[in-house]
């Protein structure tokens, strides 16, 4: 029996639709605005989402349509509306809804339009492999993604070393805490230390401890975050970072499991479960001398390598979604809408931070855009300069030649003909690499 949730602001609709509905043999959840449908959404799965347009605000339809993709890409949603705003229907279809239906209809039309929209297989939004559950912290439906999530499941419970490794940005210390979360050792405590933020005498005695008059201002001992950590995880952030010295002290901690505090003779043990992390690739630091190999292979165990944003673009539009609306509630204001072509910008836009540039880019949009949808142009004009970017050597010919299109286009005021002829191309084969790039015409 398919579960329906059904929005809209006047109790004389929410009774006469959800009698209809259920006489039908579907079971009916009913909300009056966006509060309601968030609540709903946030306790249960729904088979289908219908909302009427205009509630308390102006488009707060528009909303119940985001918060309901959000939660689950693949629901359908039904938009109500009048006549006056046809036109709004239409952008919400173009935003992700599946369909519309005009106030004034019979029975049999809502009935159909209902039966049609839980007849549709979205295949080509739905996740596959499946998405492991309890990860609701770790945003993306993407293969690259979900196979790390996957990974992840397998390695969490045992109390192997885990080295994760990815370009700065795309969340590491997320995935360290998400390994930590499902461990056995989930009850004790989780610390982690930047490596690259102390120098060596400094790293030294954060990490083991020292004693009183061990050293100049030592003036009461210290415990050390190894102890600190006993019985749980200890996260090394950025520990290619580590001074060579120091990687021997590390290293014959975890093969003894006991420590030194700095001016002591005793061995104090400790059982730890040690998850590190890095930008670099540790196995080349070892070819050049800058890691020990003996620590490399101690520390991974078992590697994780973390996707960028370039290797999972279809995460994008996930990601956006999640923290704009984390932002609005966090300004105390709606979420900003993005239009499909938006998405588009974003989804085809080189993001060399990785998912923390695109959050702060994000941050700025809601802080600059007025209106409370926004197109390719807002985000075209707040977008960083893409001239002034020195490629990478990893950065793709097909990137290249996006960037470039897009440069012409913002230099002709997107004038198509003009931008062709600049690029010395058709004004057809532009068209047809915008399509393919995803740029948008305007």
């Amino acid at each position: 029996m398919a579960q329906i949730l059904l929005i809209d602001d006047q109790e004389s609709v929410l009774t006469s639709l959800s009698i209809l509905l259920k006489r039908h043999g579907y079971r009916v959840e009913c909300g009056r605005n966006l509060s309601d449908a968030e609540g709903f959404l946030s306790r249960q799965s729904f088979d289908l989402v219908i909302t009427d347009l205009r509630m308390g605000g102006p488009l707060e339809g528009m909303q119940v349509l985001q918060a309901a993709l959000e939660k689950d890409p693949a629901v359908p949603v039904i938009i109500m509306t009048g006549y006056a705003t046809i036109e709004n229907a239409v952008e919400a279809i173009k935003l992700g809804a599946y369909d519309y239906i005009t106030k004034g209809f019979t029975n049999s039309e809502f009935i159909e339009k209902v039966s049609s929209a839980l007849s549709i297989k979205k295949t080509d939004i739905s996740p596959e492999p499946s998405r492991p559950e309890g990860f609701d912290d770790i945003i993306g439906q993407s293969r690259a993604i979900i196979n790390v999530l996957r990974l992840i499941e397998k390695v969490a419970p045992s109390d192997s070393s885990v080295l994760i490794q990815g370009e700065s940005g795309t969340g590491k210390e997320l995935i360290a805490k998400a390994i930590y979360r499902f461990s056995n050792r989930r009850h004790q405590s989780f610390v982690a230390v930047n490596c690259a933020a102390f120098t060596e005498t400094l790293l030294e005695t954060e990490l083991f401890g020292h004693v009183r008059g061990s050293f100049t201002g030592a003036e009461k001992d210290k415990r050390g975050l190894f102890l600190a950590a006993d019985k749980g995880t200890l996260f090394l952030d950025e520990v290619s970072e580590m001074p060579l010295s120091m990687q021997i002290k590390l290293l014959r901690v975890l093969q003894e499991r006991v420590i030194r505090p700095v001016g002591s003779t005793d061995s104090i043990p400790v059982d730890v479960r040690i998850i590190s992390s890095t930008n670099r690739d540790l196995s080349k630091e070892t070819l050049k001398g800058s890691f020990r190999e003996d620590l490399f292979f101690r520390l991974c165990v078992v590697p994780v390598n973390v996707p960028s944003l370039r290797d999972r673009r279809d995460d994008i539009p996930f990601l956006a979604r999640h923290f704009i609306k984390i932002l609005g509630e966090r300004q105390g204001k709606k979420p900003l809408i993005l239009e499909p072509e938006a998405l588009n910008v974003l989804t085809n836009h080189i993001w060399r931070g990785n998912i923390r540039e695109l959050q702060n880019f994000l941050e700025r949009l809601a802080l600059l855009v007025e209106h409370p949808v926004a197109g390719a142009r807002d985000l075209l004009r707040y977008l960083p300069d893409d001239s002034s970017r020195d490629f990478s050597p990893s950065t793709s010919l097909a990137e290249k030649e996006r960037d470039h299109i897009l440069r012409a286009l913002e230099d002709n005021q997107w004038n198509q003909s003009l931008a062709a002829q600049s690029l010395g191309i058709g004004r057809t084969t532009l068209w047809r690499k915008m399509k393919i790039y995803g740029i948008p015409s305007s």
